[in-house]
């Protein structure tokens, strides 16, 4: 992933779901539309496979806070090396 594109992939997490989703629509045109008919099953085993490795203790959440000061953090370094 370029640099760039990782920028704006860490600030876009700064908006909302409605946001984005314009985002996404603006950059993509009609194609977000048409997705695959599998989409919403393959999300679904994905959420709940991602849910039991929670619940099992395999992986464990990251506080907002520290994910927040993170990407901070990762933006104020890459401009300031610009």
């Amino acid at each position: 992933m370029s640099p760039r594109v990782k920028l704006l992939s860490d600030l876009a997490q700064f908006l909302t779901d409605r946001e984005r989703m314009e985002l996404a629509h603006l950059l993509l045109g009609d194609d977000i539309t048409e997705k695959d008919p599998g989409y919403d099953e393959a999300w679904a085993a994905e959420i709940k496979r991602r849910i039991e490795e929670f619940d099992r203790g395999e992986v464990k959440s990251i506080p907002w806070s520290v994910v927040r000061e993170t990407l901070f953090a990762k933006h104020t370094s890459h401009t300031d090396s610009e």
